[in-house]
């Protein structure tokens, strides 16, 4: 109901679906289905009938019923809810304040769909301390400020990393009640990818088979079969 069209062209999108690089898309939807991508062991999970069904409904939003523009998630321009082509998107809090400045007051905030589960996929960057480096003292002090309450917070303003420490809980709220406790709601039923063995060949592998499915090159089925047969195959290497 929210996709414009011209005729057959696609003018917005009723939801930001990545048609290529589209990992985070589907294991959102996978996991909402109470699955997941691959094992402890990198051995994967995804070619299973929720994993079928999460990629079936994704390409059906774009090739049965024309609701999605085709897009990669790591283009330089962002995605196309940022450039304002998509009525709802699974969007990175570092992107809302351009996003605020585009559209004002226009925008809300939700949790992801409930299917079996709302899970929230969320993501950071790291900060490890290498157990060669040469003033370790020094370094995990460094480490120790940076996730300090006050830097945390410092950061969260400066470029809106959600805060993980309960400490920030309440401020955090007040700060933006209407956003933020959907955010910290976000937060508290979340995760990231697996490890894996061969975690950057699987990536790769899993956003060609991807693409194959979107694009009609494969069946969802015949994609994530494929998928999940060569990444076994890493894994014995």
């Amino acid at each position: 109901k929210l996709t414009k069209r011209n005729g057959n062209r696609v003018e917005r999108a009723g939801l930001d679906v990545a048609t290529a690089n589209g990992q985070q898309m589907f294991a959102t939807m996978l996991w909402q289905l109470n699955g997941d991508l691959w094992d402890e062991n990198g051995q994967p999970l995804f070619d299973t009938p929720d994993g079928i069904k999460a990629l079936t409904f994704l390409v059906n939003l774009k090739n049965k019923y024309n609701t999605v523009i085709p897009s990669d998630i790591q283009a330089l321009t962002g995605p196309v809810f940022m450039n304002v082509y998509a009525a709802m998107a699974y969007m990175q809090t570092q992107a809302l304040p351009q996003l605020e400045k585009q559209t004002g007051d226009k925008l809300g905030y939700a949790m992801p769909t409930k299917q079996k589960s709302d899970t929230s996929l969320v993501m950071g960057t790291f900060l490890a301390v290498s157990a060669t480096v040469k003033n370790k003292e020094a370094a995990t002090k460094f480490a120790e400020f940076l996730y300090s309450g006050e830097s945390m917070w410092d950061i969260y303003k400066g470029i809106n990393f959600l805060p993980t420490r309960k400490s920030l809980q309440d401020r955090f709220i007040k700060d933006s009640p209407e956003k933020n406790r959907i955010f910290l709601a976000a937060l508290q039923n979340s995760r990231g990818f697996n490890k894996s063995p061969v975690f950057a060949e699987a990536q790769k592998i899993f956003s060609l088979s991807l693409e194959q499915a979107y694009y009609g090159r494969k069946t969802p089925k015949q994609a994530l079969d494929d998928a999940a047969a060569i990444i076994r195959a890493a894994l014995k290497k």
